[in-house]
C-alpha cells in the first residue's frame, strides 16, 4: 500500500526548501552591503549569510520593532553599540532568530521522513524553537555581561559621589572627577555625560537622564531618577542624605548578590559530585545485583 503521508511530508519539505533557498539568494543580493566583515565579522557571525533569510522575512511580515520588548532590547544594545548601532544590531539579531528558526523547522521536517514515523513531525516546531532560542542566547549574554560590569562598579561610584558631595562639592564637579579618575564601563558613561553637557549643550538634568538610558539597567535608572528628583528640590542636605542612604543600600545589595552567587556556585558543584556518586553506586551495586540474581 502506498504511504501517501510520507510523500506529502516530503513534498512539503522540498517546497519549503525551495522557498528558503530563494529567500537566501534574494536576501544576500538585497542586503549585500550589510552582510560584510565590516558590520558582521565572521568571527562573531560565522553563518552571517543565513541572516539574509531573516532580514527578508522581517520585511515580508512588516516587523515594526516598536513593541515594549523591542524598545527595551534596543535601549540595552544602545549602551553596547551606540545610538545607531543599537537599533541596527537589534534588527540583525531578530533576523538571525527568524533565519535559524526557519532553518530548524525545515530540518525538523526531515526527521519523520527518515524515521518513518509521523509523530516525529513535532521535531519541526521543536527545532524551530531551539534555533530561535540559540540565536537569542548571544545577545542575552552580551547584555548580561554588560549589566554585571556596570553593577560591579556602581556601589563604588555612588560611595564616591556621596563622599565628594558630602564634603561640599557640587554634583557636576563631583561627577566629572569620578568619571575622569575611574576606569571601566560605568565611568566611561559618566565621561560621556560630561561630554554631552560641554559639547552638545545638554542640560545637566537631561544629561543624567541620558546616562540612565544608556546604562539601561533598572537599578541604575532608578537611582538616577531619584537623584534628579532630589536635585530639583534644591536642597543640598537632602541630596547628601539620599546619596548616603543609596551608598549604604548599594553595598548591602552587593553583599546579598555575592552571597547568592556563592550559593549558585555551590549548587553547580553538587552536580558533578552527584554524578560521581551515581557512578560509584553503579560500579558497586552492579556486581552485587548480578550476584543476587544468580
Amino acid at each position: 500500500m502506498i504511504d501517501y503521508g510520507y510523500y506529502v511530508i516530503l513534498a512539503v519539505y522540498f517546497v519549503l526548501l525551495a522557498i528558503w533557498s530563494a529567500l537566501l539568494i534574494f536576501g544576500n543580493a538585497r542586503h549585500s552591503a550589510v552582510l560584510t566583515e565590516k558590520y558582521l565579522p565572521r568571527q562573531k557571525y560565522p553563518l552571517r549569510e543565513l541572516i539574509a533569510v531573516g532580514l527578508v522575512l522581517a520585511e515580508v511580515f512588516r516587523f515594526q520593532f516598536n513593541s515594549k520588548a523591542d524598545l527595551k532590547r534596543t535601549a540595552q544594545l544602545r549602551g553596547v553599540y551606540g545610538e545607531k548601532g543599537g537599533v541596527f544590531y537589534y534588527r540583525v539579531n531578530v533576523a538571525e532568530r527568524l533565519a535559524f528558526a526557519a532553518l530548524g523547522g525545515l530540518l525538523g521536517l526531515l526527521v519523520p521522513v527518515i524515521a518513518g514515523e509521523y509523530l516525529f513531525i513535532l521535531a519541526s516546531p521543536a527545532l524551530a524553537a531551539l534555533g530561535y532560542i540559540l540565536a537569542m542566547g548571544g545577545i542575552n549574554d552580551l547584555i548580561q555581561d554588560r549589566e554585571k560590569e556596570l553593577m560591579k562598579q556602581f556601589p563604588n561610584m555612588v560611595s564616591n559621589l556621596a563622599l565628594l558631595i558630602g564634603s561640599g562639592m557640587d554634583t557636576y564637579n563631583a561627577w566629572e572627577i569620578i568619571g575622569r579618575d575611574g576606569e571601566g564601563l560605568l565611568y566611561k558613561e559618566m565621561r560621556e555625560t560630561i561630554k554631552d553637557m560641554e559639547t552638545q549643550g545638554t542640560s545637566e538634568i537631561q544629561a543624567y537622564v541620558n546616562f540612565g538610558k544608556r546604562c539601561a539597567v533598572p537599578r541604575i535608572t532608578k537611582f538616577i531618577s531619584m537623584m534628579i528628583q532630589t536635585i530639583r528640590k534644591g536642597g543640598s542636605d537632602d541630596l547628601i542624605t539620599f546619596l548616603a542612604y543609596e551608598s549604604s543600600l548599594c553595598w548591602e545589595e552587593k553583599k546579598s548578590s555575592a552571597k547568592i552567587q556563592g550559593e549558585k556556585a555551590g549548587n553547580k558543584l553538587m552536580i558533578p559530585i552527584f554524578m560521581i556518586m551515581i557512578g560509584i553506586l553503579v560500579l558497586i551495586g552492579g556486581p552485587l545485583i548480578s550476584n543476587i540474581g544468580f
